[in-house]
């Protein structure tokens, strides 16, 4: 387990970690569904901010964080376009426009 913490008030260096593992789950989760997709994108932006923050040296492999920035892309992209037509939240604010 890491023990590298940027902040004083980020200890234990446990809690925040569970806290970044389950960010990343629901946020993958959330964008996989279409469900609250620019929600789950934030939260993965929130994420790659702090890893590539705090953890990656380099830019280029092997200790790199070309694979972070680029998650950071693809999260920021669908955080400016939403989920596109295949989502659930593009359904859900079709059924209200019915109404």
């Amino acid at each position: 387990m890491s023990q590298a913490v940027p902040f004083t008030f980020m200890r234990p260096t446990s809690l925040w970690l569970g806290a970044a593992a389950i960010l990343e789950l629901v946020g993958g989760a959330l964008i996989l569904l279409g469900l609250l997709t620019r929600v789950g994108a934030f939260l993965i932006i929130c994420v790659m901010v702090t890893a590539i923050a705090t953890m990656w040296p380099a830019f280029f492999a092997p200790t790199g964080m070309e694979l972070a920035v680029m998650m950071l892309a693809m999260s920021l992209a669908l955080l400016i376009a939403g989920g596109g037509q295949a989502s659930i939240d593009r359904m859900l604010s079709r059924r209200r426009q019915r109404f």
